[in-house]
C-alpha cells in the first residue's frame, strides 16, 4: 500500500462449535523517506477507513502480547461491520437505537447553552483604604441597588463599568442596557454564548485529522476523509458566529436585539492587509473606510482638499445619460456646469507647472503657496460633490477621508443637498491632466491623476472605450491645438449607434473626467475641446499614455459599519420594527428598513448613520443581479443576522439570495432559525450546508466536496463518523432551547379530527380516484416499470401533479373531465364483433351505451363512469375487477382471463408478474383532461365543519373572542374557507400568497386590533416569526408533510407570552390518502421506526373509494 509495511500475528483463538476465529494484531510502518522529503503519504478512501482503526495505546499492545486472556470471548464474536474487536465506531446497535442517533430533530434538541447563564458567586468590592480610615464608597452598596443602576446606563457606559473588576463585571453580565423588558434564563444563556462567540473566537485542531502517536513518540497525522498522513496537525480558525436555533416561541428576535445592545458602538474587524482610512465626525464619532481589489484589500488615500483664491467655477462627473440630453439642446452655446472629480486651482506667485498637483498630495502643496486661500474646497468622499469651507474650517488634517456629515454648515451636512455653485467668469490657470505649451509633457502627477479616473472607473473600461481612449493618446500637437479652438470629432466607428440603441458611450465619462467639454456644430456633429477659460495648455497625451500601460484594477471601496444588518422574510419586516420600538428605549437604536432602490441613502450614511439596517431575502435576489453597485456590498458590517435563515434552501440550490448573503462583508455572521432543516421522515442535511457557507465556516462552508464526503454521505448512511463529525461541529456553533425546558409556556393540545364527506364532496373525490386507479390497474396491474404507469420513476413529475390534485380533492370538490375517444371505442366493439357478436343485437348497443355513458358493476350494483369489460362480456368496477387479475370475479360466471407471461415488451421492458392479456387490450382508452376544482360551486366538507365548530367557540365564551390560526397548502382551499366564512357572517383576515406585502401586514394589524376578527387565514408564506401569543385554536386544514412548516405554525400561537393553553386541530378526510398519511407520520415521529421505507409511500396503489354521507360528523 504505497510503501508501507505490515505485520501481523495471532494472539488469539476462540471456537464456537465447528466456527474457528482468530484475532490477529498488525504493526503498520510508514516509510520514513515520505515525511524527510515530502512532509507527508497520499493514501486513499480506502486507506483512510482502513487507517482509522490503527490504536496508538502501547500499554495495551504490551498487554495483548503478553497475554490474550485480556481479550473477551464476547468480544470476539459479537464483531461490528469493520471486524475490528473493540471498535467503538461501528459498534453493532439496534435499529431502535441507530435511527434516534441519526434524527436530526434528537441532534439539534441535544445541545444547548451549557453553563452560559451559570452566575459567578464568590466576589465583592472592598475598599482599598486602611480600616482606621475607611471611606464610603460602591462598596457599601447592595449588589441588588448596584445592579439596578447598572441597568439604567448606555450601551458603552455598561462596557466601561464592566471592565472595572471581576465583580461589576459579572454584575453586568446579564443586564441588557436601553432594553424595557426582563430576559428569561435560556434568552440570558444565549447571549452570554453569542458575546462569546463574537468576541472570543479561537483556533482548534482541524476534527477530520486523527493524532497517531508512534511507539517511539513520533507524531503522524491521518486526514480521515482523504487518507493523508502528514507531520503537521492542520489548525483552523473559528468564525464570529454561529446558528441561534431556539424552537419557534421562545424569543429569538428579544434575544437578538438584546445581543445588538449590548455591543451597539463596537467597530468590525477589517481583513486582513486592509489599510483603513480613520476620520471623525463632527460629534467626535470615529469612522473609516477601506478600498478592496479584486480578492485583495488595499488603500489608497486620495485627498480631495484644495484652496481656492476667489471664487472659481467646478467642472465634475455626469453620467452619459445626462450628457446625451444635453448634446440633444436646441442651443448648446449655454452649457450647464459639468461635474467631473477635478480640482482646479488658482495661480499662486510665478504661476508655476508645480502650483497645482494630482490628488496625491494636493493639501501639503496648497499649504507651501506664498499666498494662503479664504476658502477650502473640499469634495466628499461619498457623493462626489464640492462643498466650500469658509476659512477653512473644519478642512479635513493628515490625509483624512471627508464627507457631507463633518460639514459645519448645517445646509451641506447631507450627501442630498445639492452643490454650491461656482463663478465661471475667471480664467483658468492649472487643470490637472494638462501641461502648460512648451513644457514637457508626461508629468509624473498627471499619470497619477489618470490612473485615478481609470481606476475608479474600471466597470466602464469595455472595448470600445479603451479604443476612445488610445485614440485620445494618441492626438498629435496640430490636433490637439484644434481642439483648444474648435474641438475635433471622435472617429465616425466611435460616434456610431450602439447595437442596444443607445447613443451614449462609456468613453464619454472618461472624457468628461479628463476636464474635455462636449460640444456640437452646425451640423450636429459632437466635438470636444477643452473647457472655457483653459488658455496656455495643452492635454498632457504622453501622460495618458503611461496611465493606460498599468494595469488597472476595480477598486470598491467598502465603509467600516457598526450597524447591524437584518435580512428577514417580507412579512416580517413590521414585526422587528414593531419589536425594537416596544422592547427598546426611545431613539436608543437607529433604524432603517432598506426594502427598494427609491430614496435609498448613500452607502457611507447606511453604514455610519444607522445601528440596525432591516432588509428582506427578495432584495438579497434582486441586489446579486446588481452586486456591483449594490450599496449592502459597499458596507463591511459589524454583523449580519439572517432571520429564518433555513429558507436559503438546499446546497444544490445555488440562488441569488444564497450567493449576495455569502458574499457581504461582516466581522460576525448569525443564523435565526427554529427549524434548520425541514423534519420529514427522510433526512434534509443537505439544506445546513448553504448556512454554513453563509457563517463562512473554514472547514466545511467553503469545500462542499468536503462536506459531503465527510458529513452528509456517511450521515445518511448511518456510519457513526460521520454522526460524530456534524456533532462536534454543531457543538461548537450551535445552540438551540427547547419548550419542553420551560414551565412558563402553557401546554398545547394536539388532535386529529377525521372528517367525513359530504355528498357532493365524495362524488368529486371518487371521480378522480377511478381514474387514477384505472391508470395504475391497466399498466400491468400496478408493474411500476410499465412506461405510463404513474408509478414510473419517470413519471415522477405526473405523479406529484397526481398526488396534489388527491389531497386537493379531499380539501375541495372538483372535476375531471373524461372524454370519449371514438375511434378506441369503435376498435373495442369490432373485436366483440369478430368473436361473433351480433352488431345489431341489444347486447352490442348496452355494451358501447356503457362504455360511452358508464354503468353499474355486476358484482356489487355501484355505478361507475369508466367500467371494466371483461372478456365474457360482464361489466365490473375497479375495486371488484381488482380482487382477481385471473378470472372474472362474478359467482355466476368464473371463467379464466387469457394470462400472458412476463416477457419484455416495449410498453414494459422488465414485467413483474402475468397479466390478463385479453382483458386489458380489450379496453378503451380515454382522453382525460388536467383536475380542476370547483369550490366556488361546491362545498368542502372541512370548510363545513371548520365553520361549526367556530361558531361553537363563539357560543362557548362570550366574554373573551377565542381567536384563531386557519392554516392551508393550497389557494384554492384558502378560497373556499374565504367564501364559507363571509357566508357563515364570521370576520376574518388573511396572509397568504400571492398577497402584496402591504396588504398581508394590514390584514394582520386588523386581526390583532380588531376584536370581532377572529380569523386569520395563512399559508407556508406567512408562518414565519409572527408573535399571536393572544391565539387559542390552531386549525391545520390537512395533514402537512413537513412538520417544521407545522411547528412553525403552531409556534405563532404557542409561544412565550401566551397565557392560555392552545388547541391545535388537525383536520383529515376518512378513508383517503390523508388518512394513510397521518398515520406514516405518527409512526415516523417514533424514532425506533426506519424512516427510509419506500413502501410506505405507495399512497396511489392503496386508494379507495369513499362512501356518501349527507353531512359532516361536527
Amino acid at each position: 500500500m504505497n510503501g508501507l509495511k505490515f505485520r501481523g500475528r495471532v494472539v488469539k483463538v476462540v471456537e464456537k462449535g465447528a466456527v474457528v476465529r482468530a484475532v490477529v494484531l498488525i504493526d503498520v510502518f510508514f516509510p520514513l523517506r515520505h515525511f524527510i522529503t515530502l512532509s507527508s503519504w497520499k493514501g486513499g478512501s480506502a486507506s483512510a477507513f482502513a487507517m482509522g482503526h490503527l490504536s496508538c495505546d502501547w500499554s495495551r499492545r504490551k498487554e495483548l502480547e503478553a497475554s490474550s486472556s485480556s481479550i473477551d470471548d464476547g468480544d470476539v464474536w459479537n464483531l461490528s461491520e469493520c471486524h475490528v474487536v473493540g471498535c467503538s465506531l461501528h459498534s453493532s446497535v439496534s435499529t431502535s437505537v441507530k435511527n434516534t442517533r441519526f434524527s436530526l430533530h434528537e441532534i439539534f434538541n441535544s445541545l444547548s447553552a451549557g453553563d452560559a447563564g451559570r452566575r459567578f458567586v464568590g466576589t465583592s468590592l472592598v475598599c482599598a483604604c486602611d480600616e482606621d480610615r475607611r471611606c464610603s464608597g460602591l462598596w457599601d452598596l447592595p449588589d441588588e441597588i448596584l445592579t439596578s443602576v447598572f441597568s439604567r446606563l448606555l450601551p458603552r457606559d455598561l462596557l466601561s463599568i464592566a471592565a472595572v473588576c471581576r465583580h461589576t463585571r459579572e454584575l453586568t453580565r446579564f443586564i441588557v442596557p436601553c432594553m424595557n423588558l426582563r430576559l428569561f434564563p435560556h434568552q440570558n444563556a444565549a447571549v452570554q454564548w453569542m458575546l462569546h462567540r463574537e468576541t472570543n473566537p479561537q483556533r482548534f485542531r482541524n476534527p477530520i485529522h486523527k493524532d497517531l502517536q508512534t511507539e517511539d513518540g513520533f507524531h503522524l497525522f491521518l486526514n480521515s476523509v482523504t487518507g493523508e498522513i502528514s507531520i503537521e496537525m492542520p489548525e483552523l480558525s473559528d468564525f464570529r458566529g454561529g446558528l441561534f436555533c431556539d424552537e419557534p416561541g421562545l424569543g429569538k428576535t428579544i434575544t437578538a436585539l438584546s445581543l445588538v445592545l449590548k455591543s451597539q458602538g463596537i467597530f468590525p474587524s477589517p481583513p486582513p492587509g486592509a489599510e483603513v482610512c480613520w476620520s471623525s465626525s463632527l460629534s467626535g464619532e470615529k469612522i473609516g473606510y477601506y478600498e478592496a481589489t479584486s480578492g485583495t484589500q488595499r488603500m489608497s488615500l486620495l485627498k480631495r482638499c484644495m484652496a481656492m483664491k476667489g471664487r472659481r467655477y467646478q467642472l465634475g462627473a455626469e453620467t452619459p445619460s445626462e450628457f446625451g440630453k444635453r448634446k440633444a439642446a436646441a442651443d448648446d452655446s449655454i452649457l450647464e456646469p459639468l461635474r467631473i472629480r477635478r480640482k482646479l486651482l488658482d495661480s499662486y506667485g510665478d504661476g508655476s507647472d508645480e502650483a497645482g498637483v494630482g490628488d496625491i498630495g494636493a493639501a501639503a502643496a496648497v499649504s507651501q503657496q506664498p499666498e494662503v486661500a479664504d476658502d477650502v474646497w473640499v469634495q466628499c468622499d461619498g457623493c462626489k460633490k464640492w462643498r466650500k469651507l469658509a476659512n477653512g474650517c473644519g478642512s479635513p488634517k493628515d490625509g483624512s477621508a471627508w464627507f457631507c456629515k463633518m460639514n459645519r454648515n448645517p445646509q451641506y451636512q447631507s450627501c442630498s443637498a445639492p452643490e454650491e455653485s461656482w463663478d465661471r467668469k475667471d480664467s483658468i490657470s492649472h487643470l490637472e491632466g494638462f501641461h502648460r505649451k512648451g513644457s514637457e509633457p508626461g508629468l509624473e502627477r498627471n499619470v497619477s491623476f489618470f490612473f485615478s479616473i481609470l481606476k475608479d472607473r474600471a466597470a466602464l473600461l469595455n472595448s470600445e472605450a479603451k479604443k476612445a481612449l488610445n485614440w485620445l493618446a494618441d492626438l498629435r500637437s496640430l490636433e490637439l491645438t484644434k481642439m483648444a479652438s474648435s474641438g475635433i470629432p471622435v472617429p465616425q466607428h466611435l460616434r456610431m449607434v450602439s447595437v442596444t440603441g443607445r447613443t451614449d458611450h462609456e468613453y464619454e465619462e472618461f472624457f468628461l473626467a479628463f476636464g474635455l467639454v462636449p460640444k456640437q456644430d452646425k451640423k450636429k456633429v459632437p466635438k470636444w475641446q477643452y473647457p472655457e477659460g483653459l488658455t496656455g495648455f495643452h492635454l498632457d497625451t504622453l501622460a495618458l499614455k503611461c496611465a493606460l500601460a498599468k494595469p488597472v484594477e476595480e477598486v470598491t471601496r467598502v465603509y467600516l459599519s457598526k450597524a447591524t444588518l437584518i435580512v428577514v422574510p417580507s412579512n416580517l419586516v413590521e414585526h422587528w420594527k414593531t419589536q425594537i420600538q416596544r422592547h427598546t428605549s426611545e431613539k436608543q437604536l437607529r433604524v432603517y428598513a432598506c426594502l427598494d432602490s427609491k430614496n435609498t441613502p448613500t452607502s457611507h450614511s447606511l453604514a455610519w448613520d444607522y445601528d440596525i439596517v432591516i432588509t428582506t431575502f427578495n432584495r438579497l435576489s434582486i441586489e446579486w443581479n446588481s452586486r456591483e453597485s449594490s450599496l449592502l456590498m459597499q458596507i463591511h458590517w459589524f454583523r449580519i443576522i439572517l432571520d429564518e435563515g433555513h429558507t436559503l434552501g438546499a446546497s444544490f440550490s445555488l440562488t441569488n439570495k444564497l450567493q449576495m448573503a455569502v458574499n457581504m462583508r461582516a466581522s460576525c455572521r448569525w443564523v435565526l432559525t427554529g427549524t434548520p432543516t425541514p423534519d420529514t421522515p427522510y433526512s434534509q442535511l443537505v439544506n445546513l450546508h448553504p448556512m454554513l457557507r453563509f457563517l463562512h465556516d473554514e472547514l466545511y462552508g467553503s469545500q462542499i466536496k468536503l462536506w459531503d464526503a465527510a458529513v452528509l454521505r456517511p450521515f445518511e448512511a448511518h456510519l457513526e463518523e460521520g454522526r460524530l463529525r456534524l456533532v462536534d461541529f454543531l457543538r461548537r456553533c450551535m445552540i438551540s432551547a427547547r419548550k419542553a425546558d420551560l414551565s412558563s409556556i402553557p401546554p398545547c393540545v394536539r388532535k386529529v379530527k377525521l372528517v367525513e364527506f359530504t355528498d357532493n364532496h365524495a362524488a368529486s373525490y371518487n371521480e378522480l380516484v377511478e381514474t387514477v386507479r384505472r391508470n395504475l390497474l391497466m399498466a400491468d396491474w400496478n408493474d411500476p416499470d410499465h412506461v405510463e404507469s404513474l408509478l414510473n420513476p419517470k413519471q415522477w413529475k405526473l405523479k406529484n401533479t397526481t398526488l396534489r390534485n388527491v389531497r386537493l380533492s379531499c380539501c375541495v370538490a372538483g372535476h375531471i373531465k373524461v372524454r370519449n375517444a371514438n375511434q378506441d371505442i369503435q376498435e373495442t366493439m369490432e373485436m366483440l364483433v369478430q368473436d361473433g357478436m351480433d352488431p345489431t343485437s341489444d347486447q352490442y348497443g348496452f355494451i358501447k351505451g356503457s362504455l360511452l355513458l358508464g354503468g353499474n358493476c355486476f358484482r356489487c350494483g355501484e355505478w361507475c363512469r369508466l367500467p371494466i369489460l371483461t372478456p365474457c362480456l360482464h361489466f365490473l368496477c375497479l375495486s371488484c375487477v381488482s380482487l382477481d387479475c385471473e378470472r372474472c370475479i362474478l359467482p355466476e360466471c368464473g371463467k379464466p382471463y387469457q394470462m400472458q407471461t412476463p416477457k419484455a415488451r416495449p410498453e414494459n421492458p422488465n414485467p413483474k408478474w402475468p397479466v390478463p392479456q385479453d382483458l386489458i387490450e380489450l379496453q378503451p382508452s380515454y382522453i382525460q383532461e388536467d383536475w380542476h376544482s370547483e369550490w366556488q360551486a361546491t362545498s368542502s366538507s372541512k370548510v363545513s365543519y371548520l365553520v361549526e365548530r367556530l361558531r361553537g367557540l363563539q357560543q362557548e365564551n362570550g366574554k373573551l373572542p377565542e381567536k384563531a390560526i386557519v392554516f392551508s397548502q393550497f389557494l384554492e382551499h384558502i378560497s373556499a374557507i374565504e367564501m364559507q366564512l363571509t357566508k357563515g357572517g364570521i370576520e376574518h383576515a388573511g396572509m397568504y400568497s400571492p398577497m402584496p406585502a402591504a396588504s398581508k401586514m394590514k390584514s394582520l394589524r386588523t386581526f390583532q386590533e380588531n376584536p370581532k376578527c377572529v380569523v386569520l387565514l395563512m399559508d407556508s408564506s406567512s408562518a414565519l416569526g409572527l408573535d399571536l401569543s393572544f391565539v387559542t385554536h390552531v386549525f391545520l386544514m390537512e395533514p402537512i408533510w413537513d412538520r417544521s412548516i407545522e411547528e412553525q405554525v403552531v409556534s405563532r400561537a404557542h409561544r412565550m407570552g401566551a397565557t392560555r393553553p392552545v388547541l391545535v386541530e388537525t383536520l383529515a378526510m376518512a378513508g383517503t390518502i390523508e388518512e394513510q398519511m397521518l398515520g406514516f407520520l405518527q409512526r415516523c415521529s417514533d424514532p425506533s421506526r426506519g424512516h427510509h421505507d419506500p413502501a410506505e409511500l405507495q399512497y396511489l396503489t392503496r386508494l379507495a373509494f369513499v362512501r356518501k354521507h349527507a353531512a359532516t360528523n361536527a
